[in-house]
């Protein structure tokens, strides 16, 4: 709960639905798109820990199929790539948010009380990487610029 709590200033400094932030998986998964400004990661992310827990749960069954050195090869890469996903995670959130590395430093290390700052400060989302929309035919997204320079040219 206190989880939820410190999620929804957040989700509303992203403009995400802050309900959002009550239902525990729901709520990592738009931390993540907030994180990446990109739902891909997110799937990607889940993907991994899913498979984690499937090696993990199903040892015995896998045994019977997978030799236990590529059993544990699996687990040790699967383990790895999460481990720098979430480093990578730490250093997007603290940029989107206009923070230093320091504060991603503070971030992988005490996730909870630097979520807590970052919930409460003044901070804004700045995502600093703009997916680029089908619906402009220009490379910025500045209508108003092009419309200018194509009057200017008349």
């Amino acid at each position: 709960m206190c989880s939820a709590i410190v999620k929804m200033p957040i989700f509303i400094k992203a403009k995400k639905n802050p309900w959002l932030s009550l239902i525990p998986v729901i709520s990592d998964f738009i931390l993540l798109e907030i994180c990446f400004n990109n739902i891909v990661f997110a799937w990607i992310f889940s993907f991994m820990i899913s498979s984690l827990f499937f090696i993990f749960w199903f040892k015995q069954e896998l045994l019977c199929i997978i030799s236990p050195v590529v059993l544990r090869i699996m687990s040790l890469i699967i383990g790895f790539s999460l481990f720098v996903f979430y480093v990578f995670m730490c250093l997007k959130m603290a940029k989107n948010f206009g923070k230093a590395k320091l504060f991603a430093l503070g971030l992988f290390f005490l996730w909870p009380v630097f979520l807590l700052i970052l919930a409460f400060d003044k901070s804004k989302y700045l995502p600093s990487e703009k997916c680029l929309s089908t619906e402009n035919d220009n490379f910025y997204g500045d209508d108003n610029f092009i419309r200018e320079n194509k009057s200017n040219e008349k």
